[in-house]
């Protein structure tokens, strides 16, 4: 007789001829092409955020849920390290982390919870050999984990023994060939690899002297985002050197002695069910050690930190280094003025993030029109005279091909709660994109090239080769040489990529599957003008009949009245990055 198998990751070994396969997810499936086309042999339960009614409760609850942990963990923290810090300090330490972590451990739960309560009582292989995951050192570290089969594994077992033990059927094995994974981080995750060159090299020695010399700044920018001309004049224009404290924000030397005792660290959160248990129980196993373990190390390091400001404004340094997040928090405490600034942006997505960038910000610089009362629009600080950059690589007639910029998600599992492909939703993109590119007429497939996103799971580049030929992927290592060759570019995702496209002013469309990418209610109307104008399609037939048409003339169409009404109405509410007053804008909302 035939067991009911199911297989968690696809670490366990799978045979649909002597048992009935099911698999948690695609992401049971193989890293390659003939893997993914090998599901036909197994039954993939359904995905939970499938229902996007059910991601719009889960994601309100979980928001809430979040702004209680961050209560609790306020009062546990100061009382772990004898501090007394307040709410906003510790939320700049633990997010963007926390708020990935909440939404990834509770996607894992409910797939383990939802299986659990299906008909058949499935049989699981446990796999006993599985190594210790100690806490993360930083969300960055996170990040790596969670896109390993070897993690998950250890994540859905943790969940299964705390809670579904008498829903399954166990069969205890072992693996002999277990994921790799690199696991230290402490020396490349933040630090700046060693540059070569006779320019960067001066950059070095120009940042060590200016560390020295100068302390006071009216306004530090850390990672802003801002292209090279535009940070350089806007520091100018603040009578002030342009800086990016490269030794300032330098990893101390971390001490491994005397270090507090994690289990003392208790959240005590008022949980009302199963899962806030969970996280309960094992948050403060989880939290990252350079909030607990190293946060002495830290906090003693930003002391030596001589520099004077009263604003602080970046793009993405609080997401992703430690050092500088500690300092932010630090001077923000001190009543310095935070403010972050978009790194990306285009039609923003339903609901994003919690709002921890507005929680932890005195304002916040967007892109599109506010959303929020702390929104201030900006012209974009990535995109300003983006567009003659383009110009400098190249001249409007080598412009020759269709461009397309691909999209792989993040990964096979979830990394948040998130109104954006996560999961196996993405190849829903790359489903769409090859079904396009086969309706394009001969002339224009010969002249089409396709940039995949990095490898982060789905291996997008592999599958584009495997249904639409080697010669399709282009081999131009930098982004934006990419572009400039284009005579007509297609994005296949509402993002940043879009904006960069349409800065460029070199005809671009947008076609993208509506499912799995809500925006939010204030782009609809735009939206709706540009599908009006045939930028933006989200039926893939009309798409390629659209490229099929306009191909020998596209400026014909870019350039009719309609479209450029679109495309101001674009730059309008969405950022206008060859706004002439850009520099004048910056610097009053500076208040220079």
């Amino acid at each position: 007789m035939k067991n009911n198998i199911l297989t968690l990751t696809g670490l366990e070994k799978m045979d649909s001829k002597k048992d009935d396969v099911y698999l948690l997810g695609k992401w049971c499936l193989g890293d390659r092409i003939d893997d993914l086309e090998t599901h036909n042999n197994y039954q993939i339960l359904n995905y939970h955020w499938d229902d996007r009614e059910k991601l719009k409760l889960d994601y309100y609850y979980l928001k809430k849920l979040h702004d209680r942990l961050l209560d609790k963990l306020t009062l546990s923290l100061n009382k772990l390290h004898l501090v007394e810090k307040d709410k906003r300090y510790w939320q700049i330490l633990l997010d963007p982390w926390l708020m990935d972590y909440v939404g990834i451990i509770f996607d894992r739960w409910e797939t383990i919870r939802i299986a659990s309560q299906l008909d058949s009582k499935f049989k699981i292989n446990y796999l006993e050999n599985l190594p210790h995951f100690d806490a993360s050192f930083s969300y960055v570290h996170q990040a790596k984990l969670i896109r390993t089969r070897t993690w998950n594994q250890v994540i859905y077992q943790r969940i299964i023994n705390f809670s579904f033990k008498n829903s399954f059927d166990f069969e205890k094995i072992t693996i002999n060939k277990e994921e790799k994974f690199k696991e230290n981080f402490s020396d490349s995750e933040y630090n700046r690899k060693v540059i070569l060159g006779i320019i960067k090299i001066f950059i070095r020695i120009y940042e060590y002297c200016c560390s020295k010399f100068i302390r006071n700044y009216k306004v530090v920018f850390l990672d802003a985002y801002f292209r090279p001309f535009s940070f350089i004049l806007l520091n100018l224009k603040l009578f002030q050197l342009p800086r990016i404290f490269y030794f300032e924000f330098l990893n101390p030397k971390l001490n491994n002695k005397k270090l507090p005792n994690r289990k003392k660290l208790i959240i005590d959160l008022d949980y009302s069910n199963k899962f806030e248990e969970f996280l309960n129980h094992f948050l403060p196993t989880d939290l990252p050690t350079s909030v607990v373990e190293y946060y002495k190390d830290f906090s003693e390091h930003i002391k030596k930190i001589k520099i004077q400001t009263k604003m602080i404004l970046s793009a993405n340094a609080y997401w992703y280094s430690v050092p500088k997040k500690y300092w932010i928090a630090e001077q923000s405490s001190k009543g310095v003025s935070f403010v972050s600034v978009s790194h990306g942006g285009s039609f923003p997505a339903y609901e994003e993030h919690f709002d921890f960038e507005e929680d932890i910000s005195d304002k916040r610089c967007t892109w599109f029109k506010p959303l929020h009362d702390k929104h201030v629009q900006l012209p974009p600080n990535k995109l300003i005279n983006l567009k003659n950059y383009y110009k400098l690589l190249n001249i409007r007639n080598s412009r020759k091909l269709l461009s397309i910029i691909g999209f792989e998600g993040s990964g096979k599992w979830a990394h948040r709660s998130t109104f954006r492909p996560v999961s196996h939703q993405a190849l829903l993109t790359f489903d769409f994109s090859v079904k396009l590119v086969k309706l394009l007429d001969k002339e224009i497939q010969n002249k089409t090239k396709i940039r995949p996103q990095s490898n982060l799971g789905w291996n997008t580049k592999e599958m584009y080769e495997n249904y639409l030929g080697k010669k399709m992927i282009s081999q131009e290592k930098n982004y934006y040489k990419f572009i400039s060759h284009s005579k007509i570019i297609l994005c296949l995702y509402p993002e940043t990529t879009f904006s960069e496209s349409m800065a460029s002013g070199i005809p671009t469309i947008l076609a993208y599957p509506e499912n799995y990418n809500e925006r939010n209610h204030k782009a609809l109307g735009l939206i709706d003008t540009m599908k009006k104008a045939k930028i933006i399609f989200n039926n893939f037939d009309l798409a390629a009949d659209h490229i099929n048409n306009i191909w020998q003339n596209p400026y014909d169409w870019w350039n009719s009245e309609e479209t450029c009404r679109a495309r101001e109405e674009f730059f309008q509410t969405a950022g206008n990055p060859n706004d002439s007053q850009w520099l004048r804008k910056w610097l009053k909302f500076l208040k220079i």
